[in-house]
Parts: structure tokens; sequence; C-alpha cells
């Protein structure tokens, strides 16, 4: 929200790597570390972004840019 993406990324990234391995199955951090992804221009944005909407569904991007959701919208079947 502040455009700090490759500062949050790495927090978010680590976040989803924790110990315990919730950070994985939290979908807010999932989108998170997919959009700051998409900013950055990473390759990784792609599967983020997807692991959100498998976990919480298209909700989760209603109040999100659409470019957001527009990045896997041709993966969904």
């Amino acid at each position: 929200m502040q455009g700090r993406y490759e500062e949050a990324y790495g927090y978010l990234f680590d976040a989803k790597s924790n110990i315990s391995g919730e950070g994985r199955n939290n979908p807010f951090i999932m989108l998170r570390l997919g959009q700051c992804s998409y900013e950055l221009g990473k390759e990784d944005a792609t599967e983020y972004l997807m692991m959100a909407y498998m976990m919480e569904g298209k909700e989760l991007f209603e109040d999100e840019d659409e470019k957001y959701f527009e990045r896997i919208k041709d993966l969904i079947g």
C-alpha cells in the first residue's frame, strides 16, 4: 500500500516460510506476497496469487486492483 514492495516482499517471504508452516496457509500473506512480486516483476507472482485464490476464492481480490486477478484469471478452470 505504501509502495515499499522490495521491503515488504522480504518480510512476507519470511512469513510464508516460517517454521510452523502456517504462513503458507494464510491467504492474506499469499495475496500480499503475490502483489509485491507482481510489482517487482518477479515470475513467482502468479504462483502466490493463485495460491491465495485457491484458499479464499475471488472474494479475496474484490477490494484489490483488478490487475492482480487478471494475472491469474486464465488459469482458473
